[in-house]
């Protein structure tokens, strides 16, 4: 699929905006959210300016374009994290899918069973959640250490949660987030905020994408964000590779880190 192609102008506009929203990030935005967020990690640190690695990430999986996903990651020689949602794995067609992204050296995380706000749930419903993930996730063999709370939002007691039986449970303490909002929930302009993305783009950068059917716009529109993602990936790739970047999962950015 080839770029979509703007005039001049908003082309100039757009990577303009692009640097700033960067440069505001980096500066002003990841501070302020650290401060708030300790137990976040909005970015892989450790790495080298010549080590042009970002993090992949793709939430919601799995989806009937799951598939199609990886597909194009192996074209581009990319891996990533996947977040699973575990209650979409209902068949072998499913459990397929799993064993692939583990075969081609992605990363399995844990994203609770389904797209419900993981901050709304008591401390009790959380914990049971989650641990039902997990059980779904280690009962295939998928061993994830990384959590997201699903729809990227997290309170004390679930940080509490994390330090404690997550721990237990061979987790990493810290919620796998990432700096900039997941643009693709919002527009419908695949091809503005892969660019976007791969534009911003920094040793360590998490990169957020979804796989999701069913997910409602802000205009209550039921949306297939798997459809974007797919639209979106061959631009963000392009983009990539001209900055002389790859995407890579978040293990494999954090064992390239210095400690």
């Amino acid at each position: 699929m080839s770029a979509l192609r703007y005039p001049p102008l908003l082309a100039r506009l757009e990577e303009a905006f692009g640097g700033l929203s960067h440069r505001v990030g980096q500066r002003w935005v990841r501070p302020a959210l650290q401060a708030l967020q300790p137990q976040a990690v909005l970015r892989i640190d450790g790495l080298r300016a010549d080590q042009r690695l970002v993090a992949l990430t793709i939430d919601d999986a799995p989806s009937p374009e799951t598939a199609g996903i990886l597909d194009m990651l192996r074209e581009h020689e990319a891996t990533a994290t996947f977040f699973i949602h575990g209650a979409r794995i209902r068949s072998a067609t499913e459990d397929r899918l799993l064993c692939r992204m583990l075969e081609e050296g992605h990363e399995v995380g844990n994203h609770m069973p389904e797209s419900i706000p993981s901050i709304q749930l008591k401390p009790k419903a959380f914990a049971a959640e989650f641990e039902r993930n997990h059980c779904i996730l280690s009962d295939r063999d998928a061993n994830p250490v990384r959590f997201r709370p699903s729809h990227g939002f997290y309170n004390r007691a679930m940080a509490e949660f994390m330090r404690t039986r997550g721990v237990e449970l061979g987790y990493r303490p810290e919620f796998y987030l990432g700096l900039t909002l997941p643009w693709d929930v919002f527009f419908e302009i695949p091809g503005w905020y892969a660019r976007h993305n791969a534009r911003a783009a920094v040793p360590g950068r998490i990169v957020v994408f979804h796989d999701n059917q069913d997910r409602r716009d802000l205009r209550g529109r039921i949306i297939s964000q798997s459809r974007r993602t797919l639209a979106a990936l061959p631009v963000f790739f392009a983009e990539l590779e001209k900055q002389g970047f790859k995407a890579r999962s978040l293990a494999h950015l954090e064992a390239a880190a210095k400690p």
